[in-house]
């Protein structure tokens, strides 16, 4: 069976205004941009979206304008984590009403959850979603991470079609790998730049990558070169992201790196670089290094 899900999938920035609200002209720009760059995927309200940190209403109107401006030109993935299993359900179905494909659960964050919860939790949300479900493990955030076994134990169910690691555990990786082969239809990416080539050389499907935000059409380039195993292109794409990584350190605290991503989106004319409260915008010396970084953006 052919998987549905694979390829560089953007999980997108949130374009705010200055008070807080979506910035709906800078989104429609910001999806022109990454799907005219060659994503296969975009995932909204996820850790580099600021997701746990935008209100009900924001989210459902993200959603809604999501969909209205990608006009079902790539698929739609939507992270709909909360802490309560009720939000987290309802989300769902705004997302399918509003017309995604896909909606990403992670385990819920504050409570460390046993496998035996956490097991049961995901039943629960497969149950009453209206879309298929994808699994987010990122146990940074979230205190509890996905074991292989109750990954192993969730392959039986047909409502959830893949897997998103951001543990950066390549060992993990490789064993999760193993357990999804009995599901042939399951997508297992890395959440990882700087892993893709190693995922993908060990069976996995491609990646769910921020930098995608700002480069769509290398990132895009790099999983078509892996694909085609050209040798040459890879060694080069790889010089130029590991060049580009150097600037995500330009910010400060748990939302660095998105920061880096608004400003130099700034910088291109896309959307604003405003956050969510209360995280702060990069300063003055960190934009004036990374204009010396990438100067012809």
């Amino acid at each position: 069976m052919k998987k549905k899900y694979s390829g560089i999938i953007v999980p997108l920035i949130t374009p705010l205004t200055n008070n807080g609200f979506i910035d709906a002209d800078g989104l429609e720009r910001l999806i022109n941009h990454v799907v005219g760059g060659g994503v296969h995927g975009i995932f909204i309200l996820g850790t580099t979206g600021e997701g746990p940190c935008i209100s009900r209403d924001e989210k459902s109107t993200l959603i809604r304008q999501t969909c209205l401006y990608l006009k079902k030109r790539v698929n739609l993935f939507v992270g709909i984590t909360d802490s309560s299993p009720e939000e987290t359900i309802a989300l769902a179905r705004v997302a399918a009403k509003q017309g995604a494909d896909v909606v990403v659960v992670a385990p819920p964050p504050y409570f460390p959850f046993t496998q035996n919860e956490l097991f049961d939790y995901i039943q629960f949300v497969v149950q009453h979603s209206p879309l298929p479900v994808m699994l987010y493990n990122i146990p940074k955030m979230t205190k509890t991470s996905f074991g292989v076994e109750t990954i192993d134990r969730l392959t039986n169910n047909p409502g959830i079609v893949g897997f998103k690691d951001s543990s950066k555990d390549s060992a993990y990786f490789r064993e999760v790998l193993k357990v999804t082969k009995k599901r042939p239809d399951w997508s297992v990416l890395t959440g990882y730049e700087d892993m893709l080539a190693e995922a993908m050389n060990e069976g996995g499907d491609g990646g769910v990558l921020a930098g995608a935000n700002i480069y769509p059409h290398v990132l895009s380039s790099f999983y078509r070169s892996l694909v085609g195993k050209d040798s040459d292109m890879i060694n080069k794409i790889e010089r130029i992201l590991a060049k580009q990584r150097e600037i995500y350190s330009l910010g400060k605290g748990a939302t660095s790196s998105i920061q880096v991503i608004k400003y130099i989106l700034e910088i291109k004319g896309i959307c604003g670089s405003h956050m969510t409260q209360p995280f702060n915008r990069l300063d003055d010396f960190s934009k004036h290094r990374i204009k010396e970084m990438i100067p012809n953006n």
